[in-house]
């Protein structure tokens, strides 16, 4: 009854009374401050958020915290620098925390001894105390806060050549390479040449000569080209088809054809009275397999019996193992009364065996004719 008890209180009624608060009738008990820690969120993160009194009459505080991480902006000197050995320099480093909040460190010292170029990477650890609303500074007793920096060192204001051999290595195999007075100013590389690795290296391209590297891979290496002793050949055996019919082949002094003397070894064919086919040779054998070149200085002569044509085949060749056959030169006369040029020839390569050879065919009529040899060599 309004009239006995009065006008039931209601929003609006310009009086904060009843179960009214700020939150339900701002109209009558006017705007909350903060109801909870969210609604006074200021959004620094280096604040702590805190609602007093919540509702009517609350208001919000907003505590500084320390900050939850620290960057470092920037580091002086952030190049490599120069310095001599047991130099001390200083690193200034500008410092972020995550609030925004800078400031600078300074007197971090390196003593620097007889150390090699390098960067490293350094912590930096800072104790912070709050002296004022986002205001931070160094502190001793503090909580620590870390980063990290790294600041690029020259162990020395002179020029280091090398620390090592490994600083000095050029790539090339026939070089030694060395370091003189390593990690100092005065440090040089050194190249010495090396003669040679291997025996290879000394190849002087004279099959007659063995090539040795002597003290292979070091400064001390050397070649040496020692001269191979040709071998002498044997005393040529005699091979012959003997007489047929009217037909014969002899040899004569055989031993002088092992000396460049002007005195031939000679092998003869000749038909009786008959023309028949003859065939003999010289082979000389050096007794080993030899790589060398071998020389056989020689003529033919060929005369027919009668004025008749002659029909014989001159024919030098060399051989490993008696069975396959280089030629050398081979030469065929036909006419009565010839002779050959006289010829040195040649042959390089790895043989054992040098043989002259003569043959004259039933189609010739052979009365004299001749094979002769004045030396076979290998050198």
């Amino acid at each position: 009854c309004n009239a006995d008890c009065g006008a039931c209180p209601y929003c609006g009624d310009g009086t904060c009374n009843g179960d009214e608060t700020c939150s339900t009738c701002s109209d009558d008990c006017g705007s909350c401050v903060c109801n909870s820690d969210a609604d006074c969120n200021d959004n620094n993160v280096c604040t702590s958020d805190t609602c007093l009194s919540p509702g009517h009459g609350s208001s919000c505080r907003n505590t500084p915290i320390s900050p939850t991480q620290i960057i470092v902006k920037s580091v002086t000197p952030s190049s490599p620098i120069s310095l001599d050995a047991d130099e001390q320099f200083t690193v200034t480093s500008t410092v972020e925390d995550n609030c925004g909040n800078q400031f600078t460190s300074g007197g971090v010292y390196y003593n620097i001894v007889g150390s090699t170029a390098a960067c490293k990477t350094q912590t930096y650890t800072a104790q912070l105390s709050h002296i004022g609303k986002g205001v931070w500074q160094e502190s001793v007793n503090a909580p620590s806060i870390s980063g990290t920096y790294q600041v690029c060192i020259k162990a020395s204001s002179e020029s280091i050549a090398c620390s090592s051999a490994a600083d000095c290595d050029d790539g090339y195999a026939y070089t030694a390479d060395v370091c003189l007075n390593p990690e100092t100013g005065s440090s040089s590389c050194e190249y010495t040449p090396i003669v040679c690795n291997f025996d290879a290296d000394c190849d002087d391209l004279d099959i007659s000569t063995t090539d040795t590297c002597v003290k292979p891979g070091t400064v001390s290496s050397s070649c040496t080209n020692t001269p191979i002793a040709a071998p002498e050949p044997g005393i040529p055996a005699f091979d012959t088809e003997g007489y047929r019919s009217g037909a014969y082949v002899v040899q004569s002094n055989p031993a002088q054809t092992l000396s460049n003397d002007g005195l031939y070894g000679s092998i003869r064919v000749h038909d009786a009275w008959v023309a028949q086919w003859e065939n003999g040779n010289f082979i000389w054998d050096f007794g080993e397999s030899y790589n060398g070149v071998f020389n056989i200085k020689w003529y033919g002569q060929a005369q027919g019996n009668y004025g008749w044509s002659t029909d014989v085949t001159f024919t030098i060749s060399a051989s490993n193992d008696l069975n396959t056959w280089t030629t050398i030169r081979q030469i065929k006369l036909t006419t009565p009364n010839s002779l050959t040029s006289t010829y040195t020839d040649s042959i390089t390569g790895t043989y054992r065996y040098i043989k002259a050879d003569i043959y004259s065919t039933r189609r010739g009529m052979c009365g004299h004719c001749y094979l002769y040899v004045d030396y076979v060599e290998a050198t």
